[in-house]
């Protein structure tokens, strides 16, 4: 749990701190000018966008603060009381 810091300083937890999942997305464009009559020119073009199928999910969010006796809570969990 990461507790606030006392305001007007900056807290002690480093950069980076919180590691999530990778986040990986490949896209990849093949493309081909070919010049027709003239001046006129046709360009092919195939593209791919996630080559991998990978799902990205979403990284930490820095919803696990705690500030003072009471701790924030995420709003889709139900009260426990």
């Amino acid at each position: 749990m990461f507790t606030l810091p006392p305001a007007g300083t900056l807290g002690s937890v480093g950069r980076n701190s919180l590691i999530g999942p990778d986040f990986m997305t490949l896209d990849l464009a093949l493309l081909k000018n070919v010049r027709l009559q003239g001046s006129t020119s046709l360009q092919l073009r195939a593209e791919i966008f996630n080559l991998t199928n990978r799902p990205n999910f979403g990284q930490p969010k820095p919803e696990r603060l705690q500030s003072g006796p009471q701790m924030r809570r995420r709003h889709d969990q139900p009260d426990s009381g």
